[in-house]
């Protein structure tokens, strides 16, 4: 699920319905000041774990795909136990 951006809060029932669907949610925003920022406040709110990667891969998942490769991202998700 994406959201619009770090700084536009996930309203209470938005993350009910997502909690009610989803069993593991996790918080991945873009490597840069805003994102973390963004993912520590919203972590904190809803207890929910964040994902931080190396900003040199790129600033999103979509562009560590872009720069290094569906592969590369499969990485990362399986070093963060995303994937089994």
């Amino acid at each position: 699920v994406a959201v619009r951006s770090e700084n536009t809060p996930v309203s209470e029932n938005a993350f009910e319905i997502l909690q009610s669907r989803f069993k593991n949610i996790y918080l991945w925003f873009d490597a840069d000041e805003a994102g973390i920022k963004g993912c520590k406040k919203m972590s904190e709110k809803y207890d929910i774990p964040c994902i931080f990667h190396d900003g040199s891969l790129g600033k999103d998942p979509s562009d560590i795909v872009k720069n290094h490769g569906i592969n590369k991202l499969k990485e990362l998700c399986q070093q963060y136990k995303l994937l089994s």
